[in-house]
């Protein structure tokens, strides 16, 4: 058996002696450590009959370890880098062939940790900051106070909005949007990754097309940005960011070319609701891009009323007796170029959508995450940029115990560890 040595995966550090250590997929790496993957494989077959329980291809080894978390059986999984072939194993036992580049770990590497809310960019109607390149780190009490050597995360190398932001692994990443400080939109294809062992913003290559008001997630270990307005027209292409490979790749373009839309991640899906269509009204579609078959099908479940600039996330909540509920709560946007108060709500298990609390006021061009409850933030409140969260509780929105340090609006909120950002 080839064990030679032993490999940090960074998923959620902070301590960093080195400054590079993301540099090279091995290597000893002096850091706190919370993942650890080693250079074996696990073997096929065993003594007990067949452990590997599924596998796929054009997986990262980021996307590998949280497949692993996705699947209730998965103990190991084994990831292949030459091949970016990735095994899950219901048990390990380590092969006794060589293994050149190939790492195993166990499911603890994609178990998520407790995350805060990464708000950036944005419209504001403060003086002198009508366009922001500033992030702010939000718990449910409080803003937070990064680590001194974490500074210049809280400054953004050029000021955005309309743009999309995503975290992954160690890396926070914004993309796109409008860097232009005059306040009109001129979309570009330009982003810059805020990288955590180096403790500094890097530019990175850029998108293939101009993109204002797409959506932006990351999902297994990649980043997917999709639609948005080019600068000329509506556009339904979509792109995906390899950290890793340090790549764009050109992935399969929506159903409808839409902006403003939103959309959320579910198992290994992206569900994109609503949005903007190129004749300028609002869409009530719902369609679903799943990365495994690397397919669209329109979901036929349309919501009941069209929207654009809403917001939307995914609540998991345990049940009693059966299974967790996973539900896509939507709220507010334009619709029928009114901005409304109303909100719904769609059922994973049933396919169906129902009302859901109305919003105290109306909203659109928010942000939206989700803590165990949806939790807004700021947006065209009554036809002016707010600092306002609202979030859901008790059967009814209500304001939280903090608000942000500017009014905002076209801004982007992404989930990011907690213990990086200073809470």
């Amino acid at each position: 058996m080839m064990k030679d040595f032993k490999v940090s995966i960074l998923v959620c550090v902070f301590a960093l002696a080195t400054p590079n250590v993301l540099a090279k997929h091995f290597g000893k790496v002096n850091v706190k450590e919370n993942c650890i993957a080693e250079n074996f494989a696990c073997t096929v077959k065993n003594v007990s009959g067949t452990s590997l329980i599924a596998e796929f291809n054009q997986t990262n080894r980021i996307g590998c370890y949280d497949r692993c978390s996705m699947y209730p059986l998965c103990r190991h999984w084994t990831w292949w880098g030459d091949t970016e072939q990735c095994q899950l194993f219901n048990q390990c036992q380590p092969s006794s062939e060589a293994c050149r580049d190939c790492l195993t770990g166990p499911r603890t590497c994609g178990m998520k940790e407790r995350s805060v809310s990464a708000v950036s960019g944005g419209l504001s109607n403060g003086p002198g900051v009508q366009n922001q390149n500033m992030i702010y780190m939000i718990d449910e009490h409080k803003i937070c106070n990064l680590p001194s050597v974490m500074n210049e995360l809280t400054d953004m190398p050029r000021s955005r909005w309309g743009h999309v932001s995503a975290f992954i692994e160690s890396k926070f990443f914004v993309c796109g949007g409008t860097t232009d400080l005059d306040g009109y939109m001129a979309p570009n294809n330009t982003c810059d990754a805020f990288c955590v062992a180096r403790q500094r913003w890097v530019e990175i290559e850029n998108m293939s097309e101009n993109r204002h008001g797409a959506i932006g997630v990351s999902l297994f270990g990649k980043m997917y940005v999709m639609g948005g307005h080019n600068g000329v027209d509506v556009t339904k292409t979509a792109e995906v960011y390899d950290p890793m490979k340090k790549t764009w790749a050109e992935s399969v373009a929506m159903p409808l070319a839409l902006k403003d839309h939103c959309a959320v991640t579910f198992m290994d899906s992206i569900i994109v609701i609503g949005g903007t269509l190129v004749s300028g009204s609002e869409t009530a579609s719902m369609f679903h891009f799943n990365v495994t078959t690397n397919k669209w099908r329109d979901m036929e479940t349309p919501m009941k009323h069209a929207r654009s600039g809403h917001g939307c996330s995914l609540n998991t909540r345990p049940a009693a007796h059966s299974s967790s509920i996973s539900q896509i709560v939507v709220t507010g946007g334009l619709s029928g170029e009114e901005a409304t108060t109303s909100s719904e709500v769609f059922d994973l298990s049933t396919f169906k959508w129902t009302a859901f609390t109305d919003l105290p006021f109306s909203m659109v061009h928010h942000a939206q995450l989700d803590f165990g409850s949806p939790r807004l933030f700021g947006g065209d409140i009554s036809g002016s940029e707010r600092d306002l969260i609202i979030q859901y509780s008790n059967t009814n929105w209500n304001l939280a115990d903090v608000s942000m340090p500017n009014d905002l609006k076209y801004h982007h909120a992404t989930k990011y560890p907690a213990n990086l950002g200073g809470c």
